[in-house]
């Protein structure tokens, strides 16, 4: 019943069917991340440092349809040293983990090779890093003033532009991404919007705490284009969430918390590592398959609650 709920939930939420109709990575990703999960649980149960390998070509795929998946293993890693008992223990871990990591370069090598022979630098995904930071940046520090995401995302594009423009680079497009005719010049404007972001961070530390506040604690969940579109988010997620933490609260009390570790660091890693970069509601789809499973544990759990009340009751 669980399996089935949790299935219904994600394929029939709001947010699965927007994400199918507009045709992006979201599912390809939630797919391939998917498929991750099945084979990293099965290498954890088997203990077999070859499941791992296997397990880390599925996540070198997932991290070139979206690249921010690539860092996950650090959560399971931390968290695996941490709960192991003795220096065995740990050492296994970091055995099984470098596997991941392998099969993870090796699936991701074509790419990260065809970067290096087009440009003769390291770059093991895109260069699209420094515009999702300066996005973020831009975003938190005047969303209130252009009054919906869409006209501030717009504003943010025409500053990545003109710094384009005083770095001296040749490009097409302004409101929101620039293509340039050569790619040692997306590189450069690339690292030159990276920069751009630590030195802000670096001399206001302030706004970067303030920033990833209010990344992890509420766009990443709820922000829209629109404020429309934001109210709309907070009506759709929010009963999702409770169920997910009422879930939670059952795993709890089953003691069923260490048999979900893996799902519940990915549910975290997400929301985290857009913290400090960008976030607004469609993120939030790369978990939403994740969340599924606690909700589901948490709809039967009431479903069974209210028959026992009831059962009760009658007699």
């Amino acid at each position: 019943m669980v399996a089935l709920i949790a299935a219904l939930l994600f394929l029939l939420y709001p947010g699965t069917l927007v994400a199918e109709a507009r045709a992006g990575n979201d599912i390809p990703c939630v797919f391939s991340m998917l498929l991750f999960m099945a084979a990293l649980n099965w290498a954890v149960e088997e203990e077999s440092i070859w499941l791992y390998g296997m397990a880390g070509l599925l996540l070198g795929v997932a991290a070139l349809v979206r690249s921010e998946v690539m860092l996950f293993p650090l959560f399971p890693l931390v968290y695996y040293l941490c709960t192991s008992r003795g220096w065995g223990a740990r050492g296994k871990v970091v055995l099984r983990m470098g596997m991941l990591a392998v099969g993870t370069v090796v699936a991701m090598s074509p790419w990260i090779i065809r970067n290096y022979l087009l440009v003769h630098e390291f770059e093991a995904t895109d260069t699209l890093g420094g515009v999702a930071e300066q996005e973020g940046l831009f975003t938190c520090e005047h969303l209130s003033q252009y009054g919906s995401f869409y006209l501030a995302q717009r504003a943010a594009g025409l500053e990545r532009a003109e710094i384009a423009k005083q770095l001296g680079l040749g490009l097409e497009g302004s409101y929101y991404y620039q293509f340039f005719y050569t790619p040692q010049d997306e590189i450069r404007f690339n690292r030159a919007l990276q920069n751009h972001v630590a030195e802000e961070y670096r001399d206001h530390p302030r706004v970067l705490a303030a920033c990833s506040a209010e990344n992890l604690f509420y766009k990443f969940w709820f922000l829209g284009k629109t404020p429309q579109a934001t109210k709309m988010n907070v009506l759709v997620q929010l009963p999702l969430l409770s169920c997910a933490l009422g879930g939670l609260i059952v795993f709890y009390g089953l003691g069923l918390l260490r048999k979900a570790a893996i799902l519940l660091l990915y549910v975290a890693y997400v929301p985290i590592i857009h913290a400090p970069i960008i976030a607004h509601a469609r993120h939030s789809m790369l978990v939403l398959a994740f969340l599924a499973v606690p909700a589901a544990v948490f709809l039967v759990w009431a479903w069974r609650f209210c028959e026992r009340s009831i059962h009760r009751s009658t007699r």
